[in-house]
């Protein structure tokens, strides 16, 4: 959902930078490069948390041995993801990290 809102908040301003006939008239802008790279860094940075999410519900749901390392694994992406994300995510952190570690 965040490469989605990445790419349709930012397919403009990617459009506006790339576009033959923009750059034309007013040259290439010097941070648009290292804009450019920031965009494709955000968008798979989100598509893999959201990839890894999938993978920790699956793996919670079932059980399996390596869940907990999953499961925090998804917390710690889903910190970067907005506000909801870094809800889920601390939430999760509570949740999965074990009480004797907490309490040390």
């Amino acid at each position: 959902m965040d490469s989605v809102w990445l790419g349709t908040l930012c397919g403009r301003a990617w459009h506006l930078s790339v576009h033959p006939d923009v750059n034309r008239d007013v040259g290439r802008a010097p941070l648009m490069d290292l804009f450019h790279l920031f965009l494709i860094f955000a968008i798979i940075l989100t598509i893999v948390a959201g990839i890894v999410s999938l993978l920790a519900g699956l793996a919670l749901m079932s059980g399996g041995p390596s869940t907990r390392k999953v499961g925090l694994l998804a917390a710690f992406l889903a910190l970067v993801s907005g506000p909801i994300g870094i809800a889920l995510g601390a939430y999760t952190l509570v949740v999965l990290v074990p009480a004797n570690a907490r309490n040390a």
